[in-house]
């Protein structure tokens, strides 16, 4: 199961929500059940990324519509 999952849409894009997998900035990896579960998300209309820190999952979920970078653009 991902470490976080916003099941909400993101406001850019049209998937059904969004699935983080979040790792350590250096050498974090991901196992092969984790990777499993990101394939099957993406199946289902998920977008699924692994993000590595904090900071790049923050920018993930703001190039997605969430956030600070949304709220700019208001």
């Amino acid at each position: 199961m991902p470490d976080l999952l916003l099941f909400d849409p993101p406001p850019i894009g049209g998937s059904c929500g969004v699935a983080l997998e979040l790792k350590r900035r250096k050498g974090g990896r991901t196992s092969e059940k984790q990777e499993r579960w990101l394939r099957e998300l993406e199946v289902r209309g998920w977008v699924a990324l692994v993000c590595h820190g904090a900071k790049e999952a923050i920018r993930e979920l703001e190039r997605l519509g969430y956030g600070r970078a949304s709220e700019k653009s208001d």
